[in-house]
């Protein structure tokens, strides 16, 4: 049975791995406060003011030369730490000189550096020193980082090490053997795989080993960090019940593992423990395990199935992102806490039902779930946060538990198929009219099913606000009819409703937000009333249809792209009150002929009326020289070589 399922997966092998490449694997690990950060050259620095010093990492990782020397000062002050990850995926780098200040070095500093064959220390570093171009500390107890690119086939741990930093010995891709000087109390070689001395700890596989199989010994309790990652040749590991613990990164990337038996006494798996074994079909997760780190099977495309027991009590950030084969998840009833992006980029779930115990769900946990048509959520769920079922296109129905209080921006951002949101009669915060969702109160419309078939809806007089996107992607509409009650359109409200032809915003409304109508390609004609005070960024952008726009006296200030690619428009009067008009904001208006400027106007930003090729007549309401006092930004020739008829006087 395993070899006909191994036959018919490595057929699958060269599609997995071009999903793998065209998709957006995003490789960036951490973040840095922007406000800190100064890059150069190469480089990026981040203060660190609880030493008053900088952090290094190289941020042009594909500009960085094959030699390079860790500079000691930047900006009078000291550079006294490397990074975590901070030269991850240089691939040319080959020697790496670290200079006289640096005090520590972060988790997998050098990480797929694989032509690197050469660490130098300056010798007045007191932290840490080089050993035949290998990475130690000081007193040469620690073995921080073997230089990847040798071609050896074994290294010998030397007799002082006493510690292994965690990936020391990771993607060593030609060890067939690692040994331990026999002075070493520390550490010893078994089949030419390290481990610690009582042979607790499994250390490191020898990697470059050609076997397809391995049986990890009964002695073994914990695998240590990134033990097996990047072993290309196994497909079967069994691990003994004697283990307890499965550490970070210990089985990443081993391609061509095929199915694992997690033991019954493990209680922990660490972060990325399985992250991209894009052939494991098949994974148990007993009873006895309570925790699950970050990313632990993130791409592991695959797997099938997924049983998660009762003693797990939280799912970590991106733990099963990415698992495009999942179909099935069950969730036990211990779990608290979904993570972010938990199940991400799984299309092929289909349901999801999350279990009374959980109490949040985290950004964007199911997004792009393509295939996930029904979701029932517990009865202890008190946030639902923002994004978190964004673009799950095949969600037709979500019931919504009475512990519901917080129902994040956008969540359902992109459902287009949802027909019915269900709520809890006994939920004090949320309430369902005929499918739609609404604050309990009923003022805000948090958002229309926009999967339903109607063309038409008129929305209730005691809403006072439309809420972010509660009307996105609602393809089906082709009028929509909003009561004088209504104050505010939140952001998105009805962007991509690509068939809405005609709305009317009334007299009452103040606000009109950020991409409030943006994609309505369809929508012909628009009045933005008196009391709106200005027009956000991109609120008609790529309102394609729209060949008629009045603007409030009110308003004050057209936003960035407010109008951009509106390609039907033909003429434009900008009211008297406006003082300016943002960058971009008729950029590709491509037939617009004609527009009224006011007097009142200071400023026109970069590309405004950019790609207005057919713009000939400028209708100016003040004089040639206060024509010439405007701050008029770049790219603007379309405007700037018209016809300015100055002194303009508009009709009543």
């Amino acid at each position: 049975m395993k070899k006909s399922i191994k036959s018919a997966l490595i057929v699958s092998f060269v599609l997995l791995v071009s999903i793998l490449a065209l998709g957006s694997c995003d490789f960036g690990i951490d973040k840095v406060f922007k406000d800190r950060t100064t890059s150069i050259d190469y480089f990026t620095f981040t203060y660190l003011p609880e030493s008053d010093s900088y952090e290094i990492k190289v941020e042009l990782k594909n500009t960085l030369p094959k030699n390079v020397t860790i500079p000691s000062t930047y900006n009078g002050k000291s550079v006294t730490s490397i990074g975590d990850y901070a030269f991850s995926y240089c691939y040319d780098l080959a020697d790496v000189t670290i200079s006289d200040n640096i005090e520590s070095i972060g988790k997998y500093a050098f990480e797929n550096c694989f032509n690197l064959t050469s660490i130098t220390v300056n010798e007045n570093n007191n932290h840490f020193k080089s050993i035949d171009g290998n990475l130690y500390t000081k007193d040469g107890s620690t073995l921080v980082q073997y230089a990847i690119g040798k071609n050896k086939k074994s290294f010998e741990i030397p007799n002082h090490v006493t510690s292994i930093s965690e990936g020391a010995l990771a993607q060593c891709y030609n060890f067939t053997s690692i040994t331990v000087n026999e002075n070493n109390n520390h550490f010893k070689s078994i089949d030419g795989n390290l481990y610690t001395k009582n042979g607790s700890t499994l250390i490191q596989y020898a990697i470059g080993k050609e076997d397809t199989s391995f049986v990890i010994p009964n002695h073994v309790t914990s695998i240590g960090g990134s033990a097996f990652a990047d072993c290309s040749h196994l497909s079967y590991i069994t691990i003994p019940d004697s283990v307890v613990s499965i550490g970070d990164s210990a089985f990443a990337d081993c391609c061509y593992l095929f199915d694992i038996n997690i033991p019954k006494n493990v209680t922990s798996i660490g972060h990325k423990a399985f992250y991209r074994c894009i052939l494991l079909y098949s994974i148990n997760i007993p009873d006895s395990v309570k925790s699950i780190g970050d990313e632990a099977f993130h791409t592991c495309c695959s797997l099938i199935s997924i049983t998660i027991p009762d003693s797990v009590k939280s799912i970590g950030d991106s733990t099963f992102a990415g698992c495009i084969g999942l179909a099935s998840v069950t969730l036990g009833n211990g779990i608290t806490s979904i993570g972010e992006k938990a199940f991400s980029e799984c299309y092929n779930l289909t349901n999801i039902t999350i279990p009374n115990s959980v109490e949040s769900i985290g950004v964007y946990a199911f997004n792009q779930c393509n295939n996930l048509t029904s979701v029932v959520i517990g009865n202890k769920i008190k946030n639902i946060d923002n994004f978190t079922f964004y673009h799950c296109t095949s969600l037709a129905s979500v019931t919504i538990s009475d512990s519901v209080e917080f129902i994040g921006s956008f969540a359902f951002e992109g459902c287009s198929d949802i027909t019915n949101i269900v709520v809890g009669n006994n939920n004090r915060h949320y309430k369902s009219i005929d499918g739609n969702l609404y604050t309990k109160d009923g003022t805000t419309l948090v958002r229309y099913a926009s999967g339903k078939k109607d063309t038409s809806f008129t929305i209730p007089s005691r809403v006072v606000s439309i809420g972010d996107a509660a009307f996105a992607d609602c393809y089906n509409l082709t009028s929509i009819t909003i009561p004088n009650s209504v104050t505010s359109i939140g952001e998105h409200a009805f962007s991509h409703c690509s068939n809405l032809i005609s709305i009317t915003i009334p007299d009452s409304v103040e606000y009109v937000e950020v991409y409030a109508f943006a994609y309505c390609s369809s929508l012909t004609n628009i009045t933005i009333p008196d009391n709106v005070a200005y027009i956000s960024d991109y609120t008609f952008y790529r309102c394609s249809s729209l060949a008629n726009v009045t603007i409030g006296s009110s308003v004050t200030s057209i936003g960035g792209f407010a109008f951009a690619e509106c390609s039907s428009l033909t003429n434009v009067i900008i009211p008297d009150g406006v003082s300016h008009i943002g960058a971009e904001a008729f950029a590709n208006c491509s037939n617009l002929t004609n527009v009224t400027i006011p007097d009142n106007v200071t400023s026109i930003g970069d590309y405004a009326f950019y790609g207005c090729n057919n713009l000939t007549d400028v209708y100016y309401t003040g004089t040639a020289e206060e024509w010439a006092k405007i701050s008029i930004g770049y790219n603007n020739s379309d405007l700037t070589g018209a016809t300015i008829h100055f002194n303009y006087v508009p009709e009543e």
